[in-house]
Order: structure tokens, then C-alpha cells, then sequence
């Protein structure tokens, strides 16, 4: 477990191959930015990222970025909740696995559209991504699990690709824009739902 108690300007957290990690809480004021990063000579294939405990942010602008190598071929598997007071991005990998009842949520997150296989939602239950004060963009999800909802909360803009729900279960893919109701906001597909 990873506890800031004085303000880190900055944590990375990085490995030529593999990196898992536990629980990281950054919540003393001016905590700074978060990077998780896998792969970073970007020639090993199959490299993991695995995220076993919550992160969470509640001070400062700590900003978390979770990354493969730029060869699109590793796998970022998220077990536990992110919550975190500024941005949440995720990149560079074949897929992300979002496994049961995980969260995402940040000041706006971006699960990006460069990943290979994309979002695979791989655990029973609800999995909810939310942009608290802007948007929420994702690369294209998928079920390999009976999942009961995806729901996914933009204070600004929802981005979504691609989007298959077909697993056994109810199925239920709920969209909220504008969540503070102070101005108009849009959903985007770029793909297919």
C-alpha cells in the first residue's frame, strides 16, 4: 500500500515488462500525478498492468495515467475501484479488463480508443465510469461476462466506439450527460451500440 502524507509533486511507477500494484491512496494536499506504466522499451509482447487495489485521489490535482508500451500489445487488467480528483486516462495496450462491480471515475476519463482489442468488461455485476466534472470517452467495450449494467456519467460530453452488450443478464448500457444540469452536453457514438 502506497499512502502520501506529505504531497508527492509526482509518482511514477514503471517496469520494461510487468508492474502490479496494490493499493495507492494519494490524499494529502498537493498530491501530484500518478503513472502507472508497463512495456516502457515497447518489445515486450504481453506485457501486464495490474491494478489489485483502489486508487484514489481526494486532494491537490493527482491525475492518474495507466499505459502499456506503444506497440499496442500489452493487457491492463483493473480488479479495483479508481477515484480519482483530476483525470483518469488509460492507453497504449491490446485491451483494458475492467473486472466485477469496478469503477472508474475521475475529473474526466479517457479509456482511449488506441487500444487494439479494447474495453472488456470481464466481471458479473455493474461497472460504473464517470467524468465528475467533464467528459467520459471510451474505445469500444465488450462483455465476456453476464454483466448486470455499464453506466456511464459525463458532466460534459459522453464519446462512446464501439459498444456490445451480449452477454446472458440484463444487459442494461445507461447513459446520463450533463450530470450537474448546467448546460448542454452530447453523446457521441463513433461506432456501433
Amino acid at each position: 500500500m502506497i499512502d502520501d502524507s506529505t504531497g508527492i509533486t509526482s509518482l511514477t511507477i514503471q517496469a520494461q515488462d510487468s508492474v502490479s500494484v496494490g493499493q495507492i491512496t494519494l490524499d494529502a494536499v498537493g498530491s501530484g500525478n500518478l503513472s502507472i506504466l508497463a512495456d516502457t522499451n515497447a518489445n515486450n509482447v504481453g506485457s501486464t498492468i495490474t491494478l489489485n487495489g483502489i486508487i484514489s485521489s481526494d486532494q491537490g490535482t493527482a491525475a492518474l495515467n495507466v499505459a502499456g508500451g506503444t506497440d499496442l500489445d500489452d493487457l491492463i487488467v483493473v480488479s479495483s475501484d479508481i477515484d480519482m480528483v483530476s483525470s483518469v486516462t488509460i492507453q497504449d495496450a491490446d485491451r483494458v479488463d475492467l473486472g466485477a462491480n469496478v469503477d472508474l471515475r475521475g475529473s474526466f476519463v479517457n479509456v482511449s480508443s488506441d487500444l487494439t482489442t479494447g474495453i472488456r468488461l470481464a466481471g458479473a455485476g455493474t461497472n460504473i465510469i464517470e467524468g465528475k466534472t467533464g467528459a467520459v470517452t471510451l474505445g469500444d467495450a465488450t462483455d465476456t461476462a453476464t454483466i448486470t449494467e455499464l453506466q456511464i456519467d459525463a458532466e460534459s460530453d459522453i464519446i462512446l466506439a464501439d459498444v456490445i452488450l451480449d452477454g446472458a443478464g440484463a444487459n442494461l448500457l445507461d447513459l446520463n450527460v450533463d450530470t450537474g444540469n448546467d448546460g448542454a452536453s452530447n453523446i457521441d457514438f463513433v461506432g456501433n451500440v
